[in-house]
């Protein structure tokens, strides 16, 4: 599955070497993280994230390329091993490589409306909890909607990764196990967005 998406980014990519290409830079904030974990659902608050994606315009309305960006993902409120409700899991923070799509739609006055899907892959490292030995990557994808102002852009989008994380059990003699993890959130970001030079 990883080769293909990646085989899929790289073709997206490199198939049309003297389009144009458009950067965006963003940064901002993630008003929910929501946790599934085995089956049991935990709820997460405010945090924060920043990226890049680089596009080139397969057509007039459509663009196409690649992004990485950057997550802090906030503790989800209460503990696998404790009925404590005040504890807190800062499981893992992610690092996003994802392939592009946007679609542009028609101008309204000075702004530009757009939708936007992306597909990649998540990098985790482990956050500051106790019980938490490791985490795998895992599928990362969302969905986003924008506007452009200028070169100024916002968006909001949702997006989801589905990881495993190694936890070891102090119930059952510090063994280890193993759970899956759904995480997802809703991001809102601002940046910028400019053409670069080299390729005009």
């Amino acid at each position: 599955m990883k080769k293909i998406i990646f085989l899929g980014i790289f073709t997206l990519i490199f198939s049309n070497t003297f389009a144009v290409i458009n950067l965006e830079t963003k940064a901002g904030l993630s008003l929910m993280d929501k946790y599934d974990i085995s089956g049991g659902g935990y709820s997460g608050s405010i945090s924060y994230n920043f990226g890049a994606e680089g596009l080139y315009e397969a057509s007039d309305t459509t663009e196409v390329g690649l992004g990485f960006g950057y997550k802090y993902n906030s503790p989800a409120k209460g503990s696998i091993y404790s009925t404590n409700s005040s504890d807190s899991m800062h499981l893992f923070n992610s690092l996003h490589i994802y392939g592009v799509a946007k679609y542009t739609f028609p101008e309204v006055g000075q702004y530009t409306f757009y939708g936007k899907y992306y597909l990649g892959m998540s990098y985790n490292t482990i956050g500051n909890y106790d019980w938490a030995l490791s985490v795998k990557p895992g599928i990362y994808t969302g969905l986003g909607l924008g506007l452009e102002y200028g070169n100024v852009v916002g968006d909001l989008s949702y997006c989801i990764q589905e990881t495993q994380v190694t936890f070891i059990n102090p119930d059952n003699g510090n063994s280890q196990e193993t759970k899956s993890v759904k995480h997802s959130s809703i991001n809102i970001t601002a940046g910028y967005r400019f053409e670069l030079p080299w390729f005009k």
